[in-house]
């Protein structure tokens, strides 16, 4: 794994974000759990359109019975009006008693949805952060090649305050 840090490193560069490059690399060694994200991904797409179908449902109503009130307001009559506004009401209070329901079964869909995404981040987080660690371990520091370049810039800054003196 640690010759999968550097290939992250060397390969991707440091302008890609290393964690997903290594999260990658776990997720071809760990097929169990590519397996786990690839259910939880159908998953998300199946629900997705059965979610996606309830929203569209849902605001549909909500736009029918916004315009029905904005066309209530060119009713000459003001007691026509009023009476009409009053059964649009009633209907609107029984369609949301009648979807209070499936309301709260999106609300808890949605929370289980957002703590999924979380648990996904999590695994890769730390499934990653080990990585990183086993490489830092691993690696060497480079002491003795920065030392090295530091002497050099050295002894180039002495020259060049030489060459300022003459």
């Amino acid at each position: 794994m640690i010759g999968d840090i550097k290939g992250s490193f060397s390969g991707r560069g440091y302008g890609n974000d290393l964690v997903d490059a290594l999260f990658a690399d776990v997720l071809k060694s760990d097929t169990a759990l590519r397996h786990l994200l690839d259910d939880l991904q159908r998953q998300y797409e199946l629900h997705g359109d059965s979610t996606e179908d309830f929203h569209r449902f849902e605001a549909q109503n909500r736009s029918y019975y916004e315009a029905a009130m904005e066309h209530t307001a060119v009713l000459p009559d003001s007691v026509e009006g009023e009476a009409q506004r009053e059964l649009l009401r009633t209907s609107e209070e029984r369609h949301r008693a009648a979807m209070a329901r499936a309301r709260q079964l999106d609300d808890q869909y949605q929370t289980v949805h957002k703590r999924t995404m979380d648990l996904v981040e999590l695994i890769k987080l730390q499934r990653t952060l080990q990585l990183m660690e086993d490489y830092q371990r691993q690696e060497d520091p480079h002491d003795a090649e920065l030392q090295a370049e530091l002497q050099r810039i050295r002894a180039l800054e002495q020259r060049l305050n030489e060459a300022l003196r003459k």
